[in-house]
């Protein structure tokens, strides 16, 4: 979940919701709690991973189901854009690389590590947990170098006074900040507990997340000034590592920032080729995104995802990225939960205000994108209404040719005494 949201959203979320920024975080938290919960709910009553996906596959609905499929790989392409543009915008500003070079830089990580995805499954994971835990330890530094040097009047320099509204529209606009727990849910297969770690793990993960996240712009901000964050959002924390300890902390936090941004595009890559191969399994998607290699590896999948996301992150602007990516995880969110409501028997009134706030949320991200790049909302919008004719499409052919085949092989057989 400490992906590169925070290195690339400091900036972002301060430029929203200024000073009181922190608290549009808590409540982040608290909605991805409640969508925690009813990952873990669903996930239970099945017993399965893929969770939305498979879930709807047992209630019978495989339409919406393949739907739904495809829409979610559309929706971590996005996710995908963001961990690597951080990685590329953080090392090209350490290098003084110009914009073709990063774009190359990109291309290069989601090689590379869709390459150490296909090796195996213990190298990857190995990688995570080196990763997160330097990228933890880079982020407390900086924090506490900023409340060590507090300076109030810095959270409000060049930043949008604190409002209920503001809060509100921060909260929504970098909801990606907390993707990422809900792909427990496709690994599923791969864990040795997971009731417990989906139980209890997520929860902890989410709390400790939003703790984080919060720490960190507050004393970002108390460091360097608010409008420093906002005018650098590309590289906001490495600003505020060189404020803190010159070129050496420009470094660490470069170094920070491209570690949690190559983890958080392994562990998308990792979860959501594993997605896709249950979706496969199904067919509710192409056979080919079942093949494994002899590690378990559905490697398909993962070159796949690694070509599709290269040019979006390369192309991309920080803003753009991010609220579109909000804009499909909250609307994500809001369907889990809302399926859970519909899917228990006493229908859970707090996966239903988990449902409303989500689509609430999800009302005012679109209302900012159809203000500042309605094109590109319409692009969104447009692409999500062609999956679902192309998965209906392909799906009616596919029934035709079988009953075709059917028809003209059925008599052969009764023929040979079959």
């Amino acid at each position: 979940m400490i992906g590169g949201g925070i290195y690339t959203l400091a900036g972002v979320i301060l430029g929203v919701a200024g000073p009181l920024a922190w608290i549009s975080l808590v409540l982040g938290s608290v909605l991805a709690l409640i969508t925690v919960r009813s990952y873990f709910i669903l996930t239970r009553k099945i017993d399965a991973g893929g969770v939305p996906v498979t879930y709807l596959v047992q209630k019978r609905h495989r339409n919406l189901a393949g739907v739904l499929a495809w829409w979610l790989i559309l929706v971590y392409v996005l996710a995908i854009g963001v961990y690597s543009f951080t990685f590329g915008h953080y090392l090209g500003r350490a290098l003084a690389l110009p914009e073709p070079v990063i774009g190359l830089v990109i291309a290069g990580l989601l090689a590379s590590l869709a390459l150490l995805n296909i090796v195996g499954i213990k190298e990857p994971a190995g990688v995570q947990i080196t990763a997160v835990w330097i990228e933890l330890l880079m982020l407390t530094a900086l924090a506490a170098w900023g409340f060590w040097h507090w300076n109030p009047t810095n959270l409000t320099r060049g930043a949008p006074g604190g409002s209920v509204w503001g809060i509100l529209n921060g909260m929504a606009a970098t909801f990606i900040a907390f993707e990422g727990f809900e792909m427990i849910a496709y690994d599923h297969r791969e864990l040795r507990a997971p009731k417990r770690i989906m139980s209890k793990g997520l929860a902890a993960a989410v709390i400790a997340v939003g703790l984080a996240y919060a720490l960190v712009t507050v004393g970002a901000a108390s460091l360097v000034g608010a409008d420093v964050l906002i005018k650098q959002k590309e590289n906001a924390l490495a600003v505020a590592g060189q404020k803190a300890a010159g070129n050496i902390g420009l470094i660490f936090v470069t170094v920070a920032a491209c570690f949690s941004a190559a983890s958080a595009v392994n562990a998308t890559l990792f979860s959501v080729s594993r997605l896709a191969r249950s979706s496969a399994e199904r067919r509710l998607m192409p056979g080919i995104f079942a093949r494994c290699n002899r590690k378990r590896c559905p490697y398909y999948s993962i070159i796949f995802l690694a070509i599709v996301s290269a040019p979006l992150a390369a192309m991309g602007s920080l803003d753009l990225l991010v609220e579109t990516a909000s804009l499909a995880f909250l609307l994500l969110f809001s369907f889990v939960n809302a399926l859970t409501y519909t899917g228990t028997k006493s229908h859970d009134v707090l996966s239903l205000t988990g449902a409303i706030a989500a689509a609430a949320a999800a009302v005012m991200v679109g209302g900012r994108l159809f203000s500042t790049y309605p094109l590109v909302l319409c692009c969104f919008v447009g692409i999500c209404i062609i999956v679902a004719i192309a998965f209906y499409a392909t799906r009616a052919l596919g029934r035709r040719r079988r009953g075709f085949i059917s028809v003209r092989t059925e008599p052969a057989r009764e023929g040979r005494g079959l």
